[in-house]
C-alpha cells in the first residue's frame, strides 16, 4: 500500500450534508480494499485563482490515505462523474 494525498475543490454552494457524502464515498472505496483512511483537512471556501466552470470561489479539501495502486483510477473515475467537483489532484507520498 502507499499513501496518497487527495486535493479536492468543491463548487462554493454545497449543502454540509453533500460534502459529508461525497467524502463517505470515497472512505468506502479506500476502505473497501483494506486501505486506510487517513486526515481530512478542510480549508472551507476560497477564492480561485482563475475561474472554473464559471466559478470564482472553491471549497478546498485535502485528504489523505493508504491504499493499493490499482484503487486510485478507481477512485478517480467515481469522482470524475461529480458536477460538483471543481478539480481534483492525487499526489503519492514519500516518506
Amino acid at each position: 500500500m502507499n499513501s496518497y494525498s487527495l486535493s479536492l475543490i468543491l463548487s462554493p454552494d454545497q449543502n454540509e450534508e453533500a460534502v459529508k457524502k461525497l467524502l463517505g464515498e470515497i472512505e468506502e472505496i479506500v476502505k473497501k480494499d483494506k486501505g486506510e483512511w487517513g486526515e481530512v483537512e478542510e480549508w472551507g471556501k476560497r477564492k480561485l485563482s482563475y475561474s472554473i466552470k464559471n466559478r470564482t470561489e472553491g471549497y478546498y479539501f485535502f485528504l489523505h490515505f493508504k491504499v493499493a495502486p490499482k484503487i486510485i483510477s478507481e477512485i478517480k473515475q467515481k469522482l470524475k462523474l461529480k458536477e460538483e467537483i471543481l478539480r481534483i489532484l492525487f499526489g503519492k507520498v514519500y516518506k
